[in-house]
């Protein structure tokens, strides 16, 4: 058999065999699959743009979308474990949207009938920044987010030190940034940080308007024991106030 033959038979085997695939539905079953992904919802940028891509409206607040295993503090970001649980009858899907992200979802699961609605899972994140929980349950959407007004604490011993690391939710707006119509977003920030240990401040802090959104804070101080508190106050320019507290492990 010549070489010519040979291309002829090789050609002729693969164009064969891609008649049979073809005849099969498996070509056609990897092009939908391909087609599934929703390429405009994994590229927008902000809630709004996200709804759209999905094809939604105005999602609802929901209390029945709780969120576990999601730490208080990432240690390291390019590894966040996320927990999302859906209490809200005839749940369809979760998704899991990072705020700050470049690109705001992240991931997301359609829930068939039967399916139970809760799916971990772990994310990358650049910065703090709010998981939002979108979940659609008969036709309709919900969101909750992983920032509720308390702080998120975390206080540990270590060594003879008592290690004290807080997230405060505020969105410590400067005064300079305007919204969709053109409007001046007035400054609301936190002016002041007052953090207590057995009845006395361990720090004090004042804050202006340069300070990021949702803040950050990390210090140490002398002493502290297992099960005692530590108290943290916040207070802002418009005179809201919140306190909060978490025990020292």
């Amino acid at each position: 058999m010549n070489r010519k033959r040979r291309t002829l038979l090789k050609t002729g085997s693969g164009a064969t065999l891609l008649s049979l695939l073809a005849g099969s539905g498996m070509l056609a079953s990897r092009a939908a699959q391909a087609q599934a992904w929703n390429k405009d919802a994994f590229e927008t940028h902000n809630l709004a743009e996200t709804m759209k891509a999905l094809g939604g409206g105005e999602p609802a607040q929901s209390k029945d979308i709780v969120f576990f295993q999601t730490p208080d503090i990432a240690e390291n970001g390019a590894v966040v474990p996320v927990g999302i649980s859906s209490n809200i009858p005839k749940t369809e899907s979760i998704a899991i949207l990072i705020e700050k992200n470049p690109n705001m979802l992240a991931a997301s699961f359609d829930i068939p009938a039967g399916t139970d609605p809760t799916i971990s899972t772990r994310v990358k994140m650049g910065q703090s920044s709010n998981i939002v929980a979108l979940v659609k349950a008969d036709g309709k959407y919900y969101v909750e987010d992983d920032m509720a007004d308390p702080m998120k604490i975390r206080a540990s011993m270590v060594g003879d030190s008592t290690e004290v690391k807080v997230l405060m939710n505020h969105e410590m707006e400067t005064g300079q940034r305007k919204d969709a119509q053109g409007a001046v977003i007035p400054a609301w920030f936190i002016q002041s940080v007052t953090v207590t240990y057995g009845g006395k401040t361990v720090l004090a802090a004042q804050w202006g308007p340069a300070v990021s959104k949702n803040p950050f804070l990390s210090f140490k101080f002398k002493g502290g024991a297992k099960g005692e508190k530590v108290t943290i106050t916040w207070v802002d320019n418009k005179g809201d106030k919140r306190t909060d507290e978490a025990t020292i492990t």
